[in-house]
């Protein structure tokens, strides 16, 4: 990936691995910190191009780290209605044309990863190339078609989001699917397998979620 294609968000979630951060974010050309994602940055040693939110999960030592180093800060008040996550990916989408991944949106608590991932289906950037990334997992959001490359193995769940999707056909997976229809609410999509370094979704309607986890962890 062209190191000028790439905006990553770190969010406040659960980062595993911080040699895993560190390599993600040297191909960035924008990193924007959420709130207490600055803590993470801070001790990996990364330094973001900006922080947003309304710093409410930030320690002293980090603040006075953010002062050191004078990094940008877009803040926002405690009460609002909108999430700090929220707001910086309607940053990045209005000043970034490339891709933008998203670290430290899963983990703890499951309403807020629940609520990160369907983010992702808001209109204003559904069809813009937004990813969740952990060291093994990717999830993101589609309609229409969708080309996925991946290793042969790996897992790959598709969960409808906002009612039926109809599948048209798909290439690549171990248990394909032709003028299939994914219902809302069911798991029938989950825990299929990639039989090739590239698979193609087609779909007629809806909006699937698509999630890739590593060969390693199934």
């Amino acid at each position: 990936m062209d190191e000028k294609s790439l905006c990553v968000i770190i969010a406040n979630g659960d980062v595993e691995n911080y040699q895993w951060l560190i390599q993600v974010t040297q191909q960035a050309a924008l990193i924007i910190a959420v709130d207490g994602g600055c803590e993470h940055l801070r001790h990996a040693d990364v330094i973001p191009t900006l922080v947003i939110g309304d710093l409410d999960s930030i320690s002293k030592q980090t603040v006075i780290w953010i002062q050191q180093h004078q990094i940008e800060t877009v803040r926002y008040p405690v009460d609002k209605d909108w999430t700090d996550l929220e707001l910086a990916i309607q940053y990045a989408v209005e000043h970034f044309t490339g891709n933008i991944q998203i670290i430290g949106a899963l983990g703890g608590r499951t309403d807020h990863a629940m609520a990160n991932i369907l983010l992702l289906a808001q209109p204003a950037w559904l069809n813009r190339e937004i990813e969740l990334i952990r060291p093994n997992e990717r999830i993101w959001l589609f309609t229409g078609q969708e080309k996925i490359s991946a290793t042969i193995g790996d897992t790959i769940s598709l969960i409808p989001i906002a009612g039926d999707v109809v599948v048209r056909a798909t290439a690549g997976l171990k248990w394909p699917l032709k003028h299939s229809t994914l219902h809302f609410g069911f798991a029938r999509g989950v825990s299929n397998i990639l039989t090739a370094t590239t698979a193609t979704i087609q779909l007629e309607s809806g909006i699937l979620a698509c999630f890739i986890t590593a060969a390693s962890l199934t």
